[in-house]
């Protein structure tokens, strides 16, 4: 007998565009929630696989934005006088190094009781140095939570210094999004790890372009996250996230994905796998067993694809 062939629930495709979801959390559109018009069951004796197979995203947040557009900075207004502490917030946007030289010197000298502060960019080193005219100590913070050290090219602590400061590390005028990690709400068991079953990470994507641009994933390995269970889906959030795991504000702009919904009999490897082992073996019988115990999958999801809408509509595959 050819396993292989055993009736079981077919895959199910679904297309997701995030203009099109019912309430987006928090107001953004990288945080959409769709409502599915008939909620995707797992029949019994199967785990379902979830596989993000394609995503569309455009590169529409800043390099400075709320997470790391603040540093504290200490002063001496006067030789050997108190010091004197102030909070630097950046304008949110995109920066050459030029640019963000610029933007930080004009901030450190908006607040400071001592002006003639200066800050370069070295565009051979890639690092920042931070100056000033006078000899007067000054103190910076890179210890809060919204903090720039990275993009600076500071490390993650405090620096004091009366002399010019230049930066430890290269700067990262990325804002230091080097990748997209797509979660959805499918299972909350607060993992942190793709490489685990019931996480709620479907996958992380390279950010290889640079803003201003698309970036497109195809997962051509077909690697997801088995879910056990017998999971049932009614909605979907999806959030995108950065590697430090921060949400990424797209600024009102949208993005698509491609959703693959497989199943799976419980402790089964593959029906290739299967037909190799005689007749006797007890893997063998136990996917007989559950295979035949399977009802056939409803008419709803029998093969279709269908795309998300507000008035959602299914389609099949030909339309």
């Amino acid at each position: 007998m050819n396993l292989s062939n055993l009736d079981k629930p077919p895959p199910v495709r679904i297309f997701l565009d995030s203009r099109n979801a019912v309430q987006y959390e928090n107001g953004r559109t990288d945080q959409p929630f769709f409502a599915f018009p008939t909620p995707i069951q797992c029949p019994n004796h199967y785990d379902m696989n979830i596989t993000l197979e394609q995503l569309t995203v455009p590169c529409s947040w800043y390099s400075v934005n709320a997470s790391n557009n603040q540093f504290k900075f200490s002063y001496e207004e006067t030789d050997g006088a108190t010091l004197v502490t102030s909070t630097i917030t950046l304008t949110v946007g995109n920066y050459s190094g030029k640019q963000l030289a610029t933007e930080v010197e004009t901030k450190m000298n908006a607040v400071s009781g001592v002006s003639g502060y200066s800050v370069t960019y070295d565009f051979k080193t890639n690092k920042f140095t931070i100056a000033n005219a006078t000899a007067y100590a000054h103190i910076i913070y890179f210890d809060n939570v919204s903090n720039p050290y990275e993009l600076l090219g500071f490390p993650n602590n405090t620096t004091k210094t009366d002399k010019p400061l230049t930066s430890t590390n290269v700067a990262d005028l990325t804002g230091g999004r080097h990748s997209i990690v797509v979660k959805s709400n499918i299972i909350q068991q607060g993992t942190i790890s793709s490489k685990h079953h019931n996480s709620n990470i479907l996958a992380r994507v390279g950010v290889d372009v640079p803003n201003g641009n698309i970036l497109t994933y195809h997962n051509t390995q077909h690697i997801g996250c088995r879910i056990r269970g017998n999971p049932y889906i009614p909605n979907l959030l999806i959030k995108l996230y950065d590697e430090r795991e921060t949400e990424i504000d797209l600024n009102g702009l949208h993005f698509q994905c491609m959703i693959l919904i497989t199943f799976t009999p419980i402790g089964i490897t593959t029906p290739n796998y299967i037909n190799k082992l005689p007749a006797t073996h007890p893997m063998y019988q136990t996917y007989l067993q559950y295979a035949q115990a399977v009802a056939p999958p409803t008419a709803n999801f029998d093969g279709q694809f269908f795309a998300y809408k507000k008035q959602p509509t299914f389609y099949n595959g030909s339309a």
